[in-house]
């Protein structure tokens, strides 16, 4: 044990260069090598200069948690994972795989983006603003592929517009027609006793049935 003015020191040996503890005048301790305990409770700021090591926790306990809230913060549930906890309840879970959201929903605001891809600003963007919702491809050609089922879009209407939005190619409205355009003009429209077409019809061949 070694005293002076400003310290007081535990060393294991006669060493006057380390010491296992050391405690100042300012109240700061000092550890030298490992410190194994059950409970360790640190007022004011924890500066590890090496490894800090934990145990791996549970959902009910945390390895890392606030003092007034024991069942929020990270542990450790297997090799190579981490999970973050809140209420008890883990939200996010990273693995060697990826992250995965679990127990909750991904909420961002209006014109924030999840942004797919190597691109800058991603290759492919999701995102809401204030009044529409967008799905961009920004790079290469956007696919829509279901391997085992059908594909439909549901809508009041639907359609498909130029890449700038000036020009439609294809409008049907629910309850109503289906337009298809070339060149932004109607050229075949579907009515309640048939189809309406604009301009000249060429045909191989042309069957009409009894009126």
């Amino acid at each position: 044990l070694y005293i002076d003015a400003e310290t007081i020191d535990l060393r294991t040996d006669n060493s006057s260069i380390s010491s296992a503890l050391s405690l100042a005048a300012n109240n700061a301790a000092t550890f030298s090598g490992s410190v194994t305990a059950a409970s360790l409770t640190v007022t004011g700021a924890l500066i590890a200069n090496d490894v800090l090591t934990v145990i791996d926790g549970s959902t009910s306990a945390p390895s890392i948690s606030n003092a007034g809230d024991s069942n929020t913060g990270i542990y450790f549930p297997a090799d190579d994972q981490l999970g973050l906890l809140v209420g008890g309840s883990r939200k996010l879970h990273v693995t060697s795989s990826g992250v995965a959201i679990q127990n909750g929903d991904l909420l961002l605001g209006d014109n924030q983006k999840i942004e797919i891809g190597s691109a800058s600003g991603g290759d492919l963007q999701l995102f809401h603003d204030t009044n529409n919702s967008h799905i961009t491809s920004v790079t290469g050609q956007f696919f829509l592929t279901s391997s085992n089922s059908n594909i439909w879009l549901r809508g009041g209407e639907a359609g498909f517009l130029t890449a700038d939005g000036s020009e439609y190619l294809v409008r049907a409205t629910s309850n109503g027609s289906v337009k298809l355009y070339h060149n932004n003009a109607i050229k075949l429209e579907t009515t309640s006793t048939g189809i309406d077409v604009t301009g000249s019809v060429t045909a191989d061949g042309l069957t009409v049935g009894d009126t």
